[in-house]
C-alpha cells in the first residue's frame, strides 16, 4: 500500500501541542527564572504551605489537609500511575497510610486507604479495585478541594517522569498494537511520535527568551528506507488565562539525521528565528537528539508494520516465508518518489 505524505499543519499537531503545553507547565524548574516568570503563577508564586509534598526520587510523600473532618491528620503517601507508554490517561493513585495510627498502633493495624486523582482534569477518579486497600472517595474530594497549582504541578511531574521512564524502557515488539487508522486518516504516512506515545519527550528548549517544543513526525512506509524526520517547531506563547498558547505559524524542516542535512518544509514567520537557528539550538540543548529520532523512527516503523500485518495478514504475506507483497512496482531511480515529496526517487528515499 502506498501513501501520500501529508504536510505538517496545525491540525496535525494538536495532540502534540496539548501535551507540550502540559509538559512545559510541569517542567518549570528546567527553565530559567526569567522564562518561568512569564508563565501563569507557578510554584514560586504561591506563598502558602502545600497540603501535599512528594519526593519523586524516593517515592514517598506526605498529605496533610487543613479543612473538614480530615483536618490535622497526616498521611504518608506512595504514588502510582499507569506505566503503559501508549496510554494517555493521567490518573495517579494515592496509597495512604495514617501516620497518627502508625504512631499509636502496630504496623499491621494501621489504616491503609487509597484514592485516585486525574492530574490533567484536576478531579477525583473512580475506584479501581485495589486489593487490601480501602477506597476513600471523600478523601479524594477533600484533596481536590485543597490542591492548588503547586500540588497539581507536582503530581503532573510525577506522572510525566513515570510515563517517560516507561517509554525509554519499552520493547515495541511486545507492546499491544495501537489503532493507527485514526492517526493516518487515510491521507498520509507520517506519524507523530507524540500521537502514539502521548507523554513522550517533546524536546523543549528556549531561544531568545521564547519557549519552543518539537513535534517529530516520521515516514513509516515499509518499502521506504529514508532516514528523515519532519521536525515541527511549536512556539508556545505565555498567556494570562492558560499556561501557554500555540503560535499558529509552525516552522518545519525535513531533517536527514544520517547526513545531518535539512530541507525547509514551512518557513518561519517574520518574527521567528530561522530554521537553522532552531535546529542548532535544539541539538545543543538535546545532544542525544539524533540518536533519539533514529530510535523513534525505528520504533514507529516496527509498530506500523506489526499493525499492518496483524490487520491484513493474507494481503501482506506470501507463503510461510512471510514476505511483504508490493501493491505497486518498486519505483525506478528517475521516477517520482512514492513518499510524495515531489523529488525523483534517486534524490529522495533511495539515498
Amino acid at each position: 500500500m502506498w501513501f501520500k505524505k501529508r504536510k505538517p499543519s496545525v491540525d496535525d499537531n494538536l495532540n502534540a501541542v496539548d501535551h507540550s503545553e502540559k509538559i512545559l507547565s510541569a517542567a518549570a524548574e528546567e527553565y530559567s527564572t526569567d522564562i518561568t516568570n512569564h508563565r501563569r503563577p507557578s510554584i514560586s508564586s504561591e506563598t502558602r504551605e502545600p497540603v501535599f509534598s512528594y519526593d519523586i526520587n524516593n517515592q514517598q510523600g506526605v498529605l496533610r489537609l487543613r479543612r473538614g473532618k480530615w483536618a490535622g491528620r497526616t498521611w504518608t503517601v506512595r504514588l502510582q500511575c499507569c506505566d503503559n507508554p501508549l496510554c494517555a490517561c493521567a490518573n495517579v493513585n494515592f496509597h495512604c497510610m495514617d501516620t497518627d495510627d502508625a504512631d499509636r498502633n502496630t504496623q499491621e493495624h494501621t489504616e491503609k486507604i487509597y484514592f485516585g486523582l486525574d492530574a490533567n482534569a484536576h478531579k477525583a477518579t473512580a475506584d479501581t479495585g485495589r486489593a487490601n486497600l480501602h477506597y476513600a472517595p471523600e478523601l479524594a474530594k477533600a484533596a481536590v478541594a485543597e490542591f492548588g497549582e503547586q500540588e497539581w504541578q507536582l503530581l503532573y511531574r510525577f506522572l510525566l517522569k513515570t510515563k517517560r521512564k516507561s517509554i525509554r524502557a519499552m520493547d515495541v515488539s511486545k507492546l499491544t498494537l495501537p489503532d493507527l487508522s485514526a492517526v493516518l486518516k487515510g491521507n498520509g504516512s507520517l506519524i507523530g511520535f507524540a500521537e502514539i506515545f502521548p507523554f513522550a519527550d517533546c524536546f523543549e528548549f528556549e531561544l531568545n527568551g521564547e519557549l519552543w517544543a518539537v513535534d517529530d513526525q516520521y515516514c513509516v512506509m515499509p518499502d521506504c528506507d529514508c532516514r528523515e524526520v519532519v521536525v515541527n517547531f511549536l512556539q508556545l506563547i505565555p498567556s494570562q488565562h492558560q499556561s501557554v498558547k500555540l503560535n499558529k505559524q509552525i516552522p518545519a524542516a525535513r531533517y536527514n539525521y544520517q547526513r545531518n542535512k535539512s530541507e525547509v518544509q514551512q518557513k518561519p514567520g517574520p518574527e521567528q528565528p530561522s530554521l537553522a537557528a532552531l535546529l542548532k539550538t535544539l541539538r545543543e540543548v538535546h545532544p542525544s537528539f539524533v540518536e533519539d529520532v533514529k530510535c523513534r523512527h525505528k520504533q514507529l516503523k516496527t509498530i506500523y508494520q506489526r499493525s499492518v500485518l496483524a490487520q491484513e495478514p493474507s494481503d501482506n504475506y506470501l507463503g510461510s516465508g512471510q514476505t511483504i507483497r508490493r501493491d505497486k512496482p518498486k519505483a525506478g531511480r528517475n521516477d517520482p518518489c512514492p513518499c510524495g515529496s515531489g523529488k525523483k526517487y534517486k534524490k529522495c528515499c533511495a539515498r
